[in-house]
């Protein structure tokens, strides 16, 4: 029995505030959708909701899961927009996903939904990022302070996932006496599905701090 009466994606969902808008540097994919709602249905699978980003998806397809070291296969036995039911669902639409073989213990909100094994995740990625002085003074002397056991505890909003996490400082880019640009090293609690040129956004103390973009993804590469 469904925990909801519809498979209609149009119910007013909740937005994280920080989900960014893609540079034009982000790879294209064939198929990406951030998940920010799921319900299960009683012996057919769970149904994932979101926006797809890339590319689109078919009845049939076999799909992953992806983020929070939960990364798993499923396959889209059905469609639905709001447009009704589909057999495909396209960049822009609003879509809920059925997947066989999915239960609620399996999918978390910021998982994305993509192509098996085209998008990676991890914990820790380099990135730029821009940060206004009025907007974040408390993270400011982190980053001036050049040593690099200096860390600032922050949230991140990556996708639909908010995930805590440090930032340490590679490289001041520019310095002004109204903004700070700068390269740094992000380590998160948890693993997400991660992008070369993805936005995200990244908070302290409930106030938008910076904004950056993902340059590489993997560990620290030291000297």
């Amino acid at each position: 029995m469904a925990t909801r009466a519809t498979l209609n994606p149009s119910l007013e969902l909740k937005k994280v505030s920080g989900i960014q808008e893609r540079k034009p540097g982000v790879q294209l994919l064939k198929f990406l959708m951030p998940i920010e709602d799921f319900f299960s249905i009683t012996g057919r699978g769970t149904v994932v909701i979101g926006q797809v980003e890339h590319g689109s998806v078919k009845v049939g397809d076999t799909v992953a899961c992806i983020g929070f070291g939960k990364t798993a296969e499923y396959t889209v036995t059905l469609i639905s927009t709001e447009a009704g039911q589909v057999d495909k669902a396209k960049k822009g639409d609003k879509a809920s996903l059925l997947l066989r073989g999915a239960s609620n213990k399996n999918i978390v909100r910021g998982m994305v939904v993509a192509i098996p094994s085209s998008v990676p995740e991890d914990t820790e990625f380099d990135a730029e990022i821009t940060i206004i002085r009025k907007k974040a003074p408390e993270l400011i002397p982190h980053l001036e302070d050049l040593k690099p056991a200096k860390k600032a505890q922050l949230t991140f909003y990556i996708h639909t996932a908010v995930v805590t996490g440090t930032m340490t400082l590679i490289k001041v880019l520019s310095h002004t006496t109204t903004k700070l640009t700068a390269n740094v090293h992000v380590k998160l609690t948890k693993s997400v599905a991660l992008q070369k040129g993805l936005s995200f956004t990244v908070r302290s103390s409930n106030l938008q701090t910076a904004s950056g973009t993902v340059t590489r993804i993997g560990k620290l590469i030291k000297g």
